[in-house]
C-alpha cells in the first residue's frame, strides 16, 4: 500500500495539489469543514485532482490527519492498494420511508463474494444512526464487519455534506465502500465516560425523539439532572450524554443529544431511545478519554493476524468538546500504540456519531462519545 496525505488550512486555490498528490490513487478519503466543503470551487479542484480515483467523505467537526487535528481545514489522505479492490454505493435518504429500509438498500448493492468490509460515511442530522445500522446488518453476512461515522458541522448541527458516488456534496447522503480482495479489516470501539446518579426509565418516546423519562417531561427531566448546566444547552448536552441499556441487550450504549424542542419538551438524538430502557447521565475528564482511545486500539487490534498498514479513526465531537486544547492527546494515544507496531497511516474526523461492534464483538453498533478505529492492513 502507498499513500499521500496533507492538511490544507483555507480554500484548496491557494494550493497545487499535484505537488502533495503525484500518483493515480484508488481511494480518496477527505474530511472537512462544512464552509470549504460547500465551496463550488474546492469541490472542481478536487473533483480534477482526483479523476479515476473512488473519493469518500463528509463534513466534520475536526479533522485527523497523521498526528494533526485539524479545525476548518480539508484533510485528503490518498492510497494506492496492491490486493484490495473497491466499490462505492451511495443512497439518498429522502429516498426511502426509513434510515433502516436505506441501510437494507444500500447493502444488497453490494455482491457479497470476496466482500471482507463496508466503511459508511452517512449524513449526521438527517439520518437516525442506529436504524441504518439494523438495517445494514439485516443484509450483512456474519463474516463481513461494518464499520464508520456520521457527518457532523463543528458542532453547529444544522446540515451535514457526505459525497455521493455520482461526486456531489449534498445533505442526505448515506456513503458505503467495500472493501474486496486479499486484505483484512478489523474494527474497535470504546469511550472512557463514567455513569453517574439514579437510574431512570424511558416511558415515552418515537424512535430517536426522547419525550418522558419517568413519566416525566424528558427535556425537563435533563434539566433537572445536570442542575445548574441546564443554562448552558444545548450545547452541554454534548459534555452529559445518557447510558442507554435496551431491555434484552446485555451492553449499554451511550446516546449524545443532538437537539431540544422547548415546546413539547422532548430531546433528539443520533439514535433510537425505545420505551422502557434504563438511562443514567454520563460524564469523563481527559485521562479517562485518552485512555478510552488506547482501549480502542486494543479491541481493533484483535482480529489482525500482523500490523496494520491504515488507521481510520471517527471520534465522536463531545469528546473534542471535553479534550479542548488537549483534543492532540487521543490521536497522540493511537499514534503512540501503533508506532510500538508499525509506521501506521492515521485519518478520519470528529462525528455526530460512530459505526463500530462492541468491544469483544462483531456485532456493529451506533454509538455516541467513542472513539472507533477502523484498521485495514493489505495480505
Amino acid at each position: 500500500m502507498k499513500y499521500a496525505q496533507h492538511i490544507f488550512q483555507g480554500d484548496l486555490n491557494q494550493f497545487r495539489l499535484s505537488d502533495f498528490f503525484q500518483e493515480n490513487y484508488d481511494w480518496v478519503l477527505v474530511f472537512g469543514n462544512r464552509f470549504l466543503l460547500e465551496n463550488p470551487e474546492n469541490q472542481a479542484i478536487l473533483a480534477d485532482q482526483f479523476q479515476g480515483s473512488i473519493i469518500s467523505g463528509c463534513s466534520t467537526s475536526g479533522e485527523f490527519s497523521g498526528s494533526d487535528v485539524g479545525e476548518q481545514t480539508i484533510s485528503i489522505t490518498a492510497i494506492s492498494f496492491e490486493k484490495t479492490n473497491l466499490l462505492q454505493k451511495s443512497v439518498q435518504i429522502s429516498s426511502f420511508s426509513s434510515s433502516k429500509d436505506a441501510g437494507k438498500h444500500l447493502i444488497s448493492s453490494f455482491e457479497e463474494e470476496n466482500l471482507k468490509h463496508v466503511f459508511i460515511i452517512s449524513d449526521g442530522t438527517l439520518v437516525n444512526g442506529s436504524q441504518l445500522v439494523e438495517g445494514m446488518n439485516h443484509v450483512l453476512g456474519d463474516s463481513i464487519t461494518l464499520s464508520g461515522g456520521l457527518a457532523g458541522d463543528a458542532g453547529l448541527f444544522e446540515k451535514t455534506l457526505v459525497l455521493s458516488e455520482q461526486g456531489k456534496w449534498e445533505q442526505g447522503i448515506i456513503s458505503a465502500t467495500g472493501f474486496y480482495g486479499d486484505v483484512e479489516v478489523s474494527c474497535g470501539s470504546a469511550g472512557g465516560w463514567t455513569s453517574f446518579g439514579m437510574e431512570k426509565t424511558i416511558t415515552q418516546s418515537k424512535a430517536n425523539v426522547l419525550y418522558e423519562i419517568d413519566g416525566q417531561p424528558a427535556l425537563e427531566m435533563y434539566k433537572n439532572l445536570l442542575g445548574d448546566r441546564s443554562k448552558e444547552l444545548p450545547g452541554a448536552a454534548l459534555l452529559f450524554p445518557l447510558l442507554l441499556t435496551a431491555q434484552n441487550e446485555n451492553e449499554p450504549v451511550v446516546r449524545t443529544i443532538l437537539g431540544i424542542n422547548e415546546a413539547d419538551q422532548s430531546l433528539t438524538f443520533a439514535g433510537d431511545m425505545p420505551v422502557g430502557s434504563i438511562v443514567r447521565l454520563m460524564k469523563s475528564n481527559n485521562e479517562n478519554l485518552v485512555m478510552g482511545a488506547h482501549e480502542a486500539c486494543v479491541a481493533a487490534t484483535q482480529h489482525l493476524s500482523e500490523a496494520p498498514h491504515l488507521a481510520i479513526l471517527v471520534s465522536c465531537v463531545g469528546r473534542k468538546l471535553v479534550l479542548k486544547d488537549q483534543v492532540y492527546r487521543e490521536v497522540d494515544a493511537v499514534r503512540n500504540y501503533f508506532d510500538k507496531q508499525n509506521n501506521v497511516v492515521v485519518a478520519g474526523f470528529y462525528s455526530y456519531g460512530e459505526m463500530a461492534p462492541y468491544y469483544r464483538t462483531m456485532d456493529c453498533k451506533l454509538h455516541n462519545q467513542t472513539m472507533t478505529i477502523t484498521l485495514i492492513r493489505e495480505l
